[in-house]
């Protein structure tokens, strides 16, 4: 006796890997943790006490009023969400105060 086995019998188990979902997931992750953190460190570099100096000195210098015109504002960026990108690095009050003692201490020969 002969069996026949149609096609439409037959099961093709596919597999699928999961890797190129998972590491696409994790650069989705990444870049948006990094994203995130860029615009926090900007956030807190607008609120220092170091930039809203400098811009209310900008913003009432007679000078710079003479060549720019009044309303001097810091320009705002796209990428940040409308908000002006502070490019560089504000350190803290305790760096500060470990270098004037740093210095001090150099000053008297005690380092």
């Amino acid at each position: 006796m002969r069996v026949s086995i149609q096609p439409s019998d037959w099961t093709i188990k596919l597999t699928i890997s999961r890797a190129p979902a998972l590491i696409g997931l994790g650069i989705l992750g990444v870049t948006a943790w990094a994203g995130f953190v860029v615009y926090a460190t900007n956030q807190e570099r607008l609120a220092s006490s170091v930039t809203k100096q400098v811009l209310t000195q900008v913003r009432a210098s007679q000078e710079i009023a003479a060549e720019l015109g009044q309303g001097v504002v810091a320009e705002p960026t796209w990428w940040m969400v409308g908000q002006p990108y502070v490019d560089g690095a504000l350190f803290g009050t305790v760096l500060g105060n470990l270098s004037i003692q740093t210095l001090e201490l150099q000053r008297q020969g005690r380092y």
